[in-house]
């Protein structure tokens, strides 16, 4: 009798995108099945960076502090041009990497696709998910019903040619399929979803080592042009190892690596590695991996199947290793998603709500195409100017971090109040600032009171409540809020205090319905250098008059609103069109 599991959302894939969804959805609370085709282990050369907003979310989810405890922070951008007599390379400029107010983790963090695997898994135990590997590709494909294969843990290569090593079919019914199979997913191709776009003809050389070099910025991320070796881009990793990209230009060249041995392939790579440093020494030993591809720059043609199934990371969208986005933009997929899914079968929410998964993240994908096109352009070797380079990565470094991709969809209502808040855009992430807690001075992190959970956060900038007129319009607006049922459902409501620490007693409120103490913060620090009232100032909030952002359950503002019992009911018919 064939096995018949059923589960809310299968997710096939488990890789970053796939993983990112697997833990979203179980820490809202939504059975989700994993299952993976690659052995366990096989990451050999898969993207390895992780961007500023990323890490924020690691930080919701739970896994920030150890994402920092294995990683290696790159700080520094370093470029190198061709020396004056052509015959390798000089140091052009340094700069910071992310030079951004606004990053939290003003730092690009890299970590072996491995060990962040691990993370990740380690965190979907603690919810007892566990990710089912090696399976076979579904071999049926029925309405909306996927039937897929579990192979026993044998080598994957003997498993696909062996049928004996087959243990059973197990037919699993979801209410929801996240495809996160890839570039080459098979779900997307049995949903008949196309990859619009073109192969621009470049081709890289990747590899992974131990660098025994004199090279005065090892630690640092690295954009070289070399006359020898043309393009190349240096990426420090854990443990002193690095990881290097290597444009190729001539396609004799490029045949002739594909054509190499595995071995053969590693000394010639590593042999453009030594001339291109030159004339520092760059040793190239213990390589971990070493290969070529080409790269392909496309995006989807649609980002979902007849409502109930979705394509994530790659599966919807490929390009350069250029842009450092890799795995980013995947796990980000999978945070938008995962909330909107669960509130749809929650019954929070219409199944109109899943449309805006292809509205937000879309146009990004194709915006994040286009971006690739011109790093691509700086990058070849007639084109490439180190100073170019670092301007024009200055110049999109809010898209580059995540931390200034803003969402238009239904989800994100006008900003008619904007000017009460205008420090916090709406459509992007909530931004970060420092303030601390009411009842104990400790300090908090705006980002860590949003956190990750079900619910919408409100966020009140009270402004100066030892004022008796601000505090009663404060009083007045949080009384409104907990006597509407809908509100307590799906919003968790903050609020923070424009009083010095000292003075806080004569300006608290006290909270009613379902709220408590913990939720009162001061705009404060436990600082001397830091000035009263400076989370008001950064978010442009007017102290006499208050301010309060709606930030959906993915760290985006959905909507701001003034301080004032009249406009409650915006939020009110907000979550009602949900």
């Amino acid at each position: 009798m064939p096995l018949i599991t059923e589960t809310d959302v299968l997710v096939v894939g488990a890789g970053p995108a796939g993983l990112s969804a697997a833990l979203c959805l179980a820490r809202l609370g939504i059975r989700v099945k994993i299952v993976e085709r690659r052995i366990l282990g096989e990451v050999a050369g898969q993207a390895d960076g992780i961007q500023s907003r990323t890490v924020e979310i690691w930080d919701n989810l739970g896994m920030g502090d150890k994402l920092r405890q294995l990683g290696t922070t790159v700080y520094q951008l370093a470029t190198y041009a061709p020396n004056e007599d052509q015959t390798g390379i000089k140091l052009a400029n340094k700069v910071l990497n992310i030079p951004l107010p606004s990053a939290r983790y003003p730092y690009e963090l890299i970590l072996h696709a491995k060990h962040m695997e691990e993370i990740m898994r380690d965190a979907l135990s603690g919810v007892q998910v566990h990710v089912e590997q090696p399976c076979g590709r579904a071999i049926s494909y029925q309405a909306e019903r996927l039937a897929a294969s579990k192979i026993q843990p044998y080598e994957r290569e003997k498993a696909i040619s062996d049928q004996s090593l087959v243990d059973h079919v197990e037919t699993i019914r979801a209410r929801y399929v996240i495809a996160c199979d890839g570039a080459h997913s098979w779900v997307r191709q049995q949903c008949g979803i196309t990859m619009e776009g073109t192969s621009p003809g470049l081709a890289y050389g990747v590899i992974d080592f131990t660098p025994v070099t004199d090279f005065p910025t090892s630690r640092a991320k690295n954009i070289l042009q070399s006359p020898l070796s043309g393009a190349l881009g240096y990426i420090p990793k854990p443990n002193n190892t690095a990881r290097l990209y290597i444009l190729l230009k001539d396609p004799d060249v490029i045949q002739d690596l594909d054509q190499s041995s595995d071995k053969e392939r590693t000394r010639k790579i590593s042999q453009i590695i030594t001339n291109g440093f030159l004339p520092y020494d760059m040793r190239v030993e213990n390589v971990t991996w070493c290969n070529t591809y080409k790269v392909s720059q496309r995006v989807a043609s649609r980002f979902s199947h007849k409502g109930c199934i979705f394509v994530a990371g790659d599966a919807c969208h490929i390009h350069s290793p250029n842009a450092g986005q890799g795995a980013n933009v995947s796990m980000v997929d999978a945070y938008n998603l995962s909330w909107k899914l669960a509130y749809v079968m929650r019954g929070w929410a219409s199944k109109a709500i899943l449309d805006t998964y292809e509205l937000e993240r879309r146009p990004y994908s194709l915006e994040l195409i286009e971006f690739d096109k011109v790093i691509e352009k700086l990058f070849r070797p007639e084109g490439l100017s180190p100073d170019e380079f670092a301007q024009l990565w200055h110049r999109h470094l809010l898209f580059i971090t995540g931390l200034g991709l803003r969402y238009k969809s239904p989800l994100i209502v006008s900003d008619r109040f904007h000017d009460t808040m205008a420090g916090a855009t709406i459509g992007q992430r909530f931004p970060p600032v420092e303030v601390i807690r009411y009842m104990d001075w400790t300090p908090c992190n705006t980002l860590d009171i949003i956190g990750y959970s079900m619910k919408f956060k409100l966020i009140v900038f009270a402004g100066d409540t030892t004022k008796p007129a601000i505090k009663q319009r404060c009083v007045d607006f949080i009384d409104k809020l907990s006597q509407t049922s809908r509100l307590r459902e799906l919003v968790t409501t903050s609020i923070v205090l424009c009083v010095k620490k000292e003075e806080s007693i004569s300006g608290f409120i006290q909270l009613q319905g379902n709220m408590i103490d913990t939720q009162i913060f001061i705009d404060d620090g436990i600082n001397p250098g830091r000035n009263p009232g400076l989370a008001h100032e950064i978010f442009k909030v007017s102290p006499d008059m208050g301010a309060s952002a709606l930030i959906r359950p993915d760290g985006h503002v959905a909507m701001v609103i003034p301080v004032s019992s009249d406009q409650v009911h915006l939020i009110e018919e907000y979550l009602s069109s949900l």
